[in-house]
């Protein structure tokens, strides 16, 4: 019964619990993740959502050649897309960022906050001879960590069903630090969405109730012993 109601909580959009933050958290992931959250963080701060910094939690992992692109970005970005720039998207996940941020086509004062670009490197091989590994939402964030942010708040953009797991990792890393974390983000698909050949990178849902998302956060912090066996 836990179990049911947690997998049905993942699969929910998420929406920001406060109006103002000093901190929004854009995590890296392959192409269509990236575009998702960049466009749900572009949907809060449409809403009346703002934050004094935008963090980009980027790194040097290569982009896969074949699914990262400009073309794909472009496709992907669909009537957000503004081509302010003429170069491609380049080598690594932080260019694939960049080159979003800059091409998007972000509500009026977004663009303007102060952006950090955190430029994670990539790890030693796991067995000697091996292939470097790339970095990780926790190693981005420690990365962040070393510019000795002030103890606030942040709100992370990340949708389900990744946004819960990466909302528990980065709390684990920032409370600590005096930093409390929000998330907000698109639902997951539906397997009718699915079916119809729906994308799933919807942004964020504003009819969802703010109660219920509490008193689902409110559960899993109770349960916190049970959530870290499950994820």
């Amino acid at each position: 019964m836990t179990w049911v109601f947690l997998a049905t909580i993942s699969r929910k959009s998420t929406i920001p619990q406060n109006w103002d933050y000093t901190y929004a958290a854009w995590p890296g992931a392959l192409l269509v993740r990236a575009v998702a959250r960049l466009i749900d963080l572009a949907d809060a701060w449409e809403s009346g959502v703002r934050w004094k910094e935008t963090i980009v939690l980027g790194g040097k992992r290569p982009l896969q050649q074949d699914k990262e692109t400009t073309q794909a970005a472009i496709a992907l970005m669909g009537r957000y897309y503004y081509p302010a720039t003429s170069r491609p998207l380049g080598e690594t996940e932080l260019d694939m960022m960049r080159w979003l941020w800059a091409n998007c086509m972000l509500p009026p004062g977004l663009q303007d906050t102060r952006v950090v670009f955190v430029d994670a490197p990539m790890k030693p091989p796991a067995t000697p001879g091996g292939q470097p590994v790339r970095p990780n939402t926790e190693d981005t964030v420690q990365e962040w960590l070393k510019s000795k942010p002030v103890s606030t708040n942040i709100l992370l953009s990340s949708g389900a069903p990744y946004g819960m797991a990466q909302g528990e990792a980065l709390w684990r890393l920032l409370v600590v630090h005096g930093i409390g974390v929000e998330t907000v983000g698109h639902a997951a698909p539906s397997s009718r969405s699915l079916h119809e050949g729906g994308s799933g990178n919807g942004v964020s849902d504003h009819s969802k109730s703010r109660l219920l998302v509490k008193t689902a956060l409110f559960f899993l912090w109770k349960n916190r012993a049970f959530y870290f066996f499950v994820f």
